[in-house]
C-alpha cells in the first residue's frame, strides 16, 4: 500500500540524501577552515601520518569538503562532487580511523560514503540544479 502512495515520487529520494551529506561535509570542511584546530591541527594531523605535502592536502581536503558538499546540497555536478567525497572519506577510513574501532568511530563515516557512493550512482534527482539544467552525468 505505502509503494502504491508513493509511486512517482522516487526522483525526491535523494533530496533528503543530499541535505544530510551535503550539511555533513559542509561541516568538516568549515571546521577545517575554522580555528582550533583549523587547518594548522589538520596539517599538523597529515604530518604526523607520514602524508606527503601535508598543507597542500589539508587545503585540499577542506576544499573538497566544504565545496563538494555545497554542490552535493545544491544537487549541483552531484554525481562528480559525491565521487571527490567519497574519495576523501576512503582515505579518512584507511590513513585515520580503521584501526579505532567500528561502532566509536568509522561507522558515521560508512554512512557518509554510502550515501555519497549512492549520488554518484543516482545522480542528483529532483529539486536540484542538475535538474533544473537538464544535466545527469
Amino acid at each position: 500500500m505505502l509503494g502504491k502512495l508513493l509511486k512517482g515520487w522516487d526522483g525526491y529520494a535523494t533530496v533528503p540524501l543530499r541535505f544530510a551529506v551535503g550539511l555533513g561535509f559542509i561541516a568538516h570542511g568549515l571546521g577545517k577552515f575554522g580555528s582550533s584546530p583549523g587547518l594548522d591541527g589538520f596539517t599538523g594531523m597529515l604530518t604526523g601520518l607520514g602524508v606527503p605535502a601535508p598543507s597542500f592536502f589539508a587545503f585540499l581536503v577542506a576544499l573538497i569538503e566544504l565545496v563538494g558538499g555545497a554542490f552535493v546540497l545544491l544537487g549541483l555536478f552531484t554525481r562528480y562532487s559525491s565521487a571527490s567525497l567519497a574519495v576523501v572519506i576512503v582515505f579518512a577510513i584507511v590513513l585515520v580511523k580503521i584501526s579505532k574501532g567500528f561502532m566509536a568511530v568509522w561507522e558515521p563515516d560508512l554512512l557518509y560514503l554510502a550515501g555519497a557512493l549512492s549520488l554518484v550512482f543516482t545522480g542528483a534527482g529532483n529539486w536540484s540544479i542538475d535538474e533544473a539544467l537538464g544535466w545527469d552525468y
